[in-house]
């Protein structure tokens, strides 16, 4: 088994300890490589497409509950859907929101600090993350919805 597999096994190990854990919470396997589940869910409202800008809080969690970083330390976030660079897991996590909801993410290093881990060292080298994010406001772009 090549070394990447290898290490995306490990990590899905402990994505699915993790969930068995957080047994209050029903996680959804995304098409994209990681696991969510909504803390605060609208049923009305759209979900943000490309070109549009949103502001969202993130905060950012070790598996093992410590954090890393705080929403009040990383504050308020802008993102231009699909045009801008940002962590993988959050670019195709933030299209699955509505304006108004919170959501959990956990997210295998593929596709958040990959095998580098982050700028601060706070973040291992293939580590898997948990994310949570508050989608706060979806400003559309002329597209169309």
């Amino acid at each position: 088994m090549a070394v990447s597999q290898e290490i995306f096994a490990q990590e899905q190990a402990l994505i699915q300890d993790f969930i068995k854990k957080d047994s209050t919470n029903n996680y959804i396997s995304s098409k994209k490589g990681f696991w969510y589940t909504y803390v605060e869910k609208k049923e009305e409202g759209v979900f943000p497409v490309k070109g549009d800008i949103v502001t969202f809080e993130l905060s950012i969690f070790s598996l093992n509950g410590k954090e890393l970083y705080s929403k009040e330390e990383l504050g308020l976030k802008t993102y231009v859907i699909d045009k801008e660079h940002v962590m993988k897991g959050i670019q195709e996590g933030i299209k699955l929101m509505k304006e108004g909801e919170t959501v959990r993410f956990l997210f295998s290093s593929f596709v958040a600090f990959k095998t580098k881990g982050d700028q601060e060292n706070r973040i291992g080298i293939n580590e898997p993350i948990e994310t949570r994010i508050k989608l706060t406001n979806i400003k559309q772009s002329n597209n169309e919805h």
